[in-house]
């Protein structure tokens, strides 16, 4: 019998090794479920088309040898699909894993700002004129009281000329007009002029005496005008800004130009930041800054805040709140203007224990099989009720869960709070609540829950099951 059916499957048994090695090379590797599954209903399909053959040539053979031979094609096929099923079970999703550890947080707050030394006063002129005379240039060094610069004085020593003039004319009125006040006086007591005349001589006085007054103001505002016209120093410094050259004309109408910038002491900075109305509550006073400048890249500066404003600025609906930094240039290397990218520390630990924040991003995949912790599925059961009442309420479906799972059609799965996930020895995966402290950008503390240093969790799915032809890039043909 043995004999016989290995003459009849003879042609076709290369075809049928061929087969069982493919099916072995691509199981060690792919591990693909679909592609197995190809796999098994193309060779199925093949030994199917081999029968019609096998059943032609065995027709000349009696029944028993025939009966025999079919029963050895069977278990060849039964053996075939038995390995099909083993060699091609269904691989499950992995995932990329890591330990909780210790280490030490420091949380930040970044912004960005201007340099500026901490007191800086614009020197300006309240007159209008040519620019005749300058005597500093930027980074002069200047004492309160020093000539900066002098605008031509020949119109207001005209001016002043003028009101002279002026004051000795109506100086004059007013001498005559007294000593004819004295006369009519006289001459009412002795009954020889009426009262109306002397009423009128005192008018005069009078009248006079305010024309002098007004005139003595008029040449005191030209003596004071003419001395605008030199540009003082107001106080101690150097000149940072100078925005007038010898010969230009200014202009004082509305406002006081600017000719010069002086800034007090290069030594004390400050730096003006923007923090947004989200972070303005961990910024307090005397927290330490740390900043950089791109002029020393290499270089960490430190800082203090010494202020925190309370005014808002509101631009493009963005709240923000400025927030004063204390900064001490001893070595002048700061230069007012610069940029400078600040890190506000408004908090530290050490030795602590942390998860990466790519693990509390993690969401399964949606048919992850997911195992809720008992103190978590009463909660995910009563958010699927109130779900599924609402959405029948509303008319509308509920099945816009938080998460992936093998949750039920119109459940909601929801957690409160911040978690992490860890995978059981059946592939399922459970949720473990956390409650979190500080965090870097990159790693978050871990503040409570049961988490420990050798709980793995997971960070991201390392791989899924894909069809190994397209995985590979390989073209399989029988």
């Amino acid at each position: 019998m043995a004999l016989g059916t290995f003459l009849i499957i003879r042609p076709y048994s290369q075809n049928l090794l061929k087969l069982v090695k493919v099916v072995n090379k691509f199981k060690n590797a792919i591990g693909n479920e679909l592609y197995y599954k190809n796999v098994q209903l193309k060779l199925r399909a093949k030994l199917l088309g081999h029968i019609p053959k096998i059943i032609k040539r065995t027709k000349k053979m009696n029944k028993k040898k025939l009966a025999k031979i079919c029963a050895a094609v069977l278990v060849a096929i039964l053996i075939i699909f038995i390995l099909v099923k083993i060699f091609g079970g269904k691989k499950g999703v992995s995932y990329k894993t890591e330990l909780p550890r210790k280490t030490r947080i420091t949380e930040k707050v970044e912004a960005s700002g201007k340099i500026n030394p901490v007191t800086q006063t614009s020197v300006g002129t309240q007159v209008s004129g040519r620019v005749q005379e300058l005597y500093v240039d930027y980074n002069s060094i200047v004492k309160k009281g020093d000539l900066m610069a002098v605008i031509d004085p020949s119109t207001y020593e005209s001016a002043v000329l003028q009101q002279e003039a002026n004051l000795q004319r109506v100086d004059s009125v007013f001498k005559n007009a007294q000593r004819n006040y004295e006369r009519y006086q006289k001459l009412y007591k002795d009954a020889l002029v009426a009262k109306s005349e002397l009423d009128n001589a005192e008018v005069d006085y009078l009248s006079a005496q305010a024309q002098v007054t007004q005139a003595k103001a008029s040449l005191d505002k030209a003596n004071i005008d003419l001395g605008y016209t030199k540009i003082i120093s107001p106080v101690n410094g150097i000149v940072i800004s100078k925005e007038v050259e010898l010969g230009q004309t200014v202009a004082a109408s509305f406002q006081t130009p600017t000719l010069f910038l002086v800034a007090e002491d290069l030594t004390k900075m400050q730096i003006e930041v923007n923090i947004s109305e989200a972070d303005i509550s961990k910024i307090k006073e005397d927290q330490d800054v740390e900043f950089a400048v791109d002029a020393y890249p290499d270089i960490t500066f430190k800082g203090v805040i010494s202020q925190v404003r309370n005014s808002p600025t509101t631009i493009q609906n963005v709240v923000t709140y400025t927030v004063v930094v204390a900064v001490d240039n001893q070595d002048l290397r700061l230069k007012p203007g610069m940029t400078a990218n600040a890190s506000i520390i408004t908090a530290h630990k050490r030795g602590v224990l942390s998860v990466s924040n790519q693990s509390l991003r993690f969401v399964p995949p949606p048919d992850a099989k997911i195992k809720e912790a008992p103190q978590q599925q009463q909660r995910t059961e009563d958010a699927s009720a109130s779900a599924i009442d609402g959405g029948q309420r509303r008319g509308s479906n509920a099945n816009n869960g938080n998460y992936g799972g093998n949750g039920a059609q119109g459940q909601k799965r929801t957690y409160k709070g911040p978690g992490v996930w860890t995978e059981n020895k059946d592939g399922s995966l459970t949720r473990i609540e956390i409650k979190t402290g500080i965090t870097d950008g990159t790693r978050t503390e871990v503040d409570e829950g049961s988490l420990t240093e050798q709980t793995e969790i997971i960070t991201s799915v390392a791989s899924a099951a894909k069809n190994g032809a397209q995985s590979r890039g390989m073209n399989i043909r029988f």
